[in-house]
């Protein structure tokens, strides 16, 4: 069985750990789980920055999965195609 937590969680004490720290805890490893689970080829330069960032002592991995999903979406490219296709259907006169 392996347990996953951040640095911040390794050096407290598990009886000095509040619920809603377990409860972000919890969400950032789902989060980083979403994004390693990421499809490489279509994904490949933002895991690149992701790790590279990480590599730097930056830490800019996404905390939540509701953001972790939004970060996916925004470098897929679907909302600006969307919203092109959405401009392009719009009637200015």
């Amino acid at each position: 069985m392996f347990i996953f937590v951040s640095e911040q969680m390794i050096k407290k004490r598990i009886t000095a750990t509040t619920e809603n720290e377990l409860a972000e805890e919890k969400e950032k490893i789902k989060a980083i789980f979403f994004i390693l689970r990421a499809d490489e080829k279509k994904y490949k330069d933002l895991l690149k920055d992701l790790k590279s960032s990480e590599y730097r002592g930056g830490d800019e991995y996404p905390t939540t999965t509701t953001t972790t999903f939004d970060l996916l979406v925004r470098k897929s490219g679907t909302l600006d195609k969307k919203y092109s296709q959405a401009l392009e259907r719009q009637s200015f006169w």
